[in-house]
């Protein structure tokens, strides 16, 4: 299994070793490492890439249409990376933003601890912004991470993704899964968590989508869509 953030020391390779929609800034690296080779490798090698759209390719578009637009409405998710990019967001657009990613946008109610999780960035937010964290996209996620409670892992992540969504995934258990049981499925002996939980695993994801996406000719979105979907309904829990 691969040890949690803090934990893992691996290398300075980033998502520009791939190019593609998540290698617009230096910044997303990992750790120092004591192992140069594999520190070089991308999370994807060789003929893994095509080998993991051979699988996905048959039922791509069936899988990816299972996807709620009226749970996920794509508008409101532009208009959220848009502002939270710029800092051109009022506490009304931070709590429909964190609805939609809770999966609550127009849902009448929504549970407690969603609640508390939408004060909490609410509250925090003119710290960030006066902060230097907000020019990094690590620096983003580690002061999250910091800020809210453990638990809040989904939440820091998401909220640096609206910050740099050019170049940090949208990251979630049922694409993190996804993104793992493929690249076990092309990979004997790939060991990994279930859910995700460092910084890490936020580059993996980027690495994996921009070694993919152009074998497969679709937009960063419907991938993200795909992804989410295989991993709620086929790659096994």
């Amino acid at each position: 299994m691969i040890p949690a953030w803090g934990d893992r020391k691996v290398g300075q390779r980033s998502s520009l070793l791939l190019g593609g929609p998540f290698a617009a800034t230096p910044s997303m690296q990992r750790r120092p490492t004591i192992d140069a080779v594999q520190s070089e490798m991308p999370f994807l090698h060789q003929r893994e890439p095509t080998a993991v759209v051979g699988l996905i390719s048959p039922i791509f578009d069936e899988v990816a249409a299972r996807y709620s637009e009226e749970k996920y409405p794509t508008e409101p998710y532009a208009e959220f990376k848009r502002s939270f990019a710029a800092n051109v967001l009022d506490d009304d657009l931070i709590k429909r933003s964190l609805l939609w990613k809770y999966g609550k946008y127009n849902a009448g109610t929504f549970p407690e601890r969603h609640r508390a999780s939408i004060s909490r960035v609410t509250a925090a937010w003119p710290a960030f912004v006066a902060s230097e964290a907000r020019s990094r996209d690590s620096d983003t996620f580690n002061w999250w991470r910091t800020t809210l409670p453990r638990t809040s892992y989904i939440t820091a992540a998401y909220v640096t993704h609206l910050v740099h969504h050019v170049s940090v995934p949208i990251i979630d258990q049922h694409n993190f899964r996804a993104m793992n049981y493929l690249t076990a499925s092309v990979r004997p002996g790939f060991a990994y968590r279930k859910k995700p939980s460092s910084w890490n695993d936020i580059v993996d994801l980027g690495e994996f989508i921009s070694a993919i996406r152009p074998l497969l000719g679709c937009s960063v979105e419907r991938l993200d869509r795909f992804l989410m979907m295989y991993g709620r309904d086929e790659a096994p829990r």
